[in-house]
């Protein structure tokens, strides 16, 4: 048993970095700084293309229906991918299928930079979607993989913790260059108006981001099973989250709040962007100011999370009470912001409902470990993924349409109705007794209250 260890070592340091198929790190600070790295390079690109998103869609020519329209197609596209990304990412391997999504990223970016039409920007919404699902957790396996072959009882948590904050970072950076890219003079970049101009950025940096992983990211050769075959899984993984989630009240309540979020959520994805071309005088001056909204964005979910560790002993101990005031603040947050005709208003309120966000996004996520058995802990989080992207694809199918026929501040308060319903539905879900954490790891319903 002594001897484990090290031949685990000799066994992978006798792969060379750098090779393809079967090429990995030998220690497990190379392994650490390429995940971390990878990390970082992934949301640049977003960070780019996220402050101006809607307003190159409505640059050329989209309506807010038709914007919601393209936001409902990326939706049920990363909704119709996001279960099947980990077989297919185990059964053609990890690497693979982060330079798939980079590619699909590229091509979004590029389609968002050329497109002049609605099909277009509904293929762009596709691939993007898809890249979106297929960019969800083959990373951060990889490095569980090959930093757990390394040393078996490395603590993962301060790594992830990391990797969180550099995406944070990442996210910002992108922003902030966005919002250099925007105040640059018009057609000075290739003659494009600098609405566009940050779809170019975020192409070279999800560029970029490719040749990262193509040089960085490797992995033993493993034996291929087909894409149809990882799809196939699917079903089987829909009915267990389905079975598991229907006995257990808790986890019903808890997916029923990340849809109501979600659609809370689109509501100012969406409609943020129109409303401050609205009050700056139109797109371009809008452009100009809208990667610092971002930064903003970032910076006040990165508070909201921090905050859910110092909550006061009351509201530390019920956290699905805890999540419920934070809901009920975003939703007063989402009343100011439709009541709001001031563009710094409207900023503070919005940094407020992401902040109360982030904070019940945390509690919400404690709340679901601590009611999922371990071995369908993935399956459930899949679930709960899959329950938000349907509540992103409802808002984009009804409220995104129906603020497009009334007014920006009607999406708001629908957005407000539904984080204060999810407030309402977290409210009661509690921590599992000890007795009950016995039969959540049973397999029993333990939560039948």
């Amino acid at each position: 048993m002594p001897n484990d260890r090290p031949r685990s070592r000799r066994r992978l340091s006798s792969y060379r970095f750098g090779e393809p198929g079967g090429t990995v790190t030998d220690t497990v600070g190379q392994v650490r700084r390429v995940f971390l790295s990878i990390t970082f390079l992934r949301w640049i690109g977003p960070g780019l293309i996220v402050p101006v998103l809607v307003l190159v869609l409505t640059f050329n020519g989209l309506d807010l229906a038709q914007v919601g329209i393209v936001f409902a197609v990326y939706g049920a596209t990363t909704v119709l991918f996001e279960l099947p990304t980990g077989g297919l990412a185990d059964s053609i391997g990890r690497r693979s299928v982060l330079i798939m999504a980079g590619i699909l990223f590229i091509a979004l970016d590029v389609l968002l930079l050329v497109g002049t039409t609605l099909p277009v920007f509904l293929l762009a919404a596709f691939l993007g979607g898809a890249g979106r699902a297929l960019s969800s957790g083959p990373l951060e396996s990889w490095y569980v993989d090959r930093a757990r072959a390394i040393d078996p009882s490395l603590v993962l948590r301060k790594d992830f913790s990391t990797a969180g904050v550099l995406e944070g970072v990442a996210l910002l950076c992108g922003a902030l260059a966005s919002v250099g890219l925007a105040n640059l003079p018009p057609g000075s970049i290739a003659g494009l108006s600098n609405v566009l101009v940050s779809a170019l950025g975020a192409a070279i940096a999800d560029g970029v981001f490719v040749l990262a992983v193509l040089g960085t990211v490797r992995e033993p050769e493993r034996s291929r099973g087909s894409i149809g075959s990882a799809f196939g899984e699917v079903p089987a993984v829909i009915r267990d989250g389905v079975r598991i989630a229907g006995s257990r009240r808790s986890i019903r309540l808890l997916l029923g709040t990340t849809f109501g979020v979600a659609v809370a959520a689109v509501s100012i994805e969406t409609l943020w962007q129109p409303r401050y071309a609205d009050l700056l005088g139109g797109p371009h001056e809008a452009a100009k100011i809208a990667g610092l909204v971002v930064a903003g964005f970032a910076l006040a979910s990165v508070v909201g999370s921090a905050l859910a560790q110092h909550l006061p002993g009351r509201l530390a101990d019920a956290p699905g009470r805890s999540a419920a005031v934070a809901l009920t603040f975003s939703a007063f947050g989402l009343v100011a912001m439709a009541a709001s005709n001031d563009p710094w208003l409207l900023t503070f309120s919005i940094l407020c409902v992401y902040a109360f966000f982030a904070l019940s996004h945390v509690l919400r996520q404690e709340l679901l470990h601590e009611w999922v058995p371990s071995e369908r802990r993935t399956t459930i989080v899949s679930v709960d993924s899959l329950a938000g992207q349907l509540g992103n694809v409802g808002a984009s199918l009804v409220l995104v349409p129906i603020a497009g026929a009334t007014s920006i501040a009607t999406g708001w308060l629908l957005g407000a109705a539904a984080a204060f319903v999810a407030s309402l539905v977290v409210a009661s879900v509690r921590m599992p007794t000890d007795a009950e954490r016995q039969q959540i790891h049973a397999g029993a319903p333990a939560d039948t209250a």
